[in-house]
């Protein structure tokens, strides 16, 4: 073991000594290292600790925060979509429109024939004669019909319901359906007088197209 001396007088002292016999100096004790290696590494496994805590933190933070962007991007992504498909669903509904209203034409001509020409039998044979002569047109319509039906459906759906001007736009798609149909009815089924038939013909053709012209004002087009 290592000889230990007082620091005040030099004389040779006992390890078990707290005083020196000759100066009678108090002796400090050595601190151990290993206490203040303990300590420190204690102080060390605290902090790695704290920033292993917070970067967990941190990154939960993170993630639900790239998390709601990624949510908002897909929203808006979305939203941009409804209304590029309300778009073609109403350019859809003016060439539809457009072609119900050439067979509506020609059926009213040819119910006006009949009265004021006596072209054909009856008007059951005038409102056929237009009918067949729109055969391949009619045709096309009752196709487009489907794609018009479909289309809309999906249309009912919001990608956010909470959205005003989605609600609008659903709203106007609502009311244009209902006229198209309704136009539809009319001239692929006709029925009533000529008066009638004239008078129903004109009002929803013109509604229709006021309701397309708004939707289509509506989508900024």
């Amino acid at each position: 073991m290592k000889k230990k001396f007082c620091e005040n007088c030099g004389q040779p002292l006992e390890s078990d000594q707290d005083v020196c016999l000759s100066c009678g100096s108090k002796l400090e004790k050595p601190v151990e290292k290993k206490s203040k290696n303990k300590k420190v590494a204690i102080i060390v496994a605290v902090v790695v600790s704290i920033l292993l805590v917070a970067g967990i933190a941190l990154g939960v933070i993170l993630k639900i925060k790239n998390d709601e962007i990624r949510k908002q991007e897909a929203l808006q992504e979305a939203v941009k979509q409804y209304k590029e498909d309300a778009y073609l669903f109403n350019l859809s509904m003016l060439i539809s429109l457009a072609e119900i209203e050439t067979v509506g034409n020609d059926i009213s001509s040819y119910w006006r024939d009949y009265i004021y020409n006596k072209k054909y039998l009856s008007v059951d044979d005038a409102v056929q004669s237009a009918l067949n002569k729109n055969k391949s047109l009619i045709e096309t319509i009752n196709k487009n019909k489907i794609t018009i039906e479909s289309d809309y459906k999906k249309l009912l759906s919001l990608p956010d319901e909470n959205d005003s001007e989605l609600i609008e736009i659903k709203a106007k798609i609502k009311e244009l359906y209902s006229e198209y149909y309704d136009f539809y009815d009319i001239v692929i089924t006709p029925t009533g007088n000529y008066n009638s038939f004239r008078t129903e013909f004109t009002s929803h053709d013109g509604s229709a197209i006021k309701k397309y012209d708004e939707l289509n004002t509506l989508l900024g087009h």
